[in-house]
């Protein structure tokens, strides 16, 4: 599944960095948000297109879905 293959990069590279997954996934969306507010504010295009930014935002909103659907499950057991 590339959900869960996507959430496990976010847990690698938070335990290789010293954050949690929410972080790690805050500071990567982060760039695809600063492009989308970029466009809004100048409507200049950078290096993808405005449509591809949205899509992978919309992307990364899935994936901080399935790590708090761990987070809750972690809490449960």
């Amino acid at each position: 599944n590339t959900t869960d293959y996507e959430v496990s990069s976010f847990k690698r590279y938070a335990k290789d960095t010293g954050i949690t997954p929410i972080q790690a996934w805050s500071i990567l969306y982060a760039k695809h948000q600063s492009a989308i507010w970029r466009f809004v504010r100048n409507r200049r295009l950078e290096s993808e297109s405005i449509e591809s930014r949205i899509i992978d935002s919309l992307n990364y909103l899935l994936l901080l879905a399935a790590l708090v659907k761990d987070l809750e499950e972690e809490g449960t057991k």
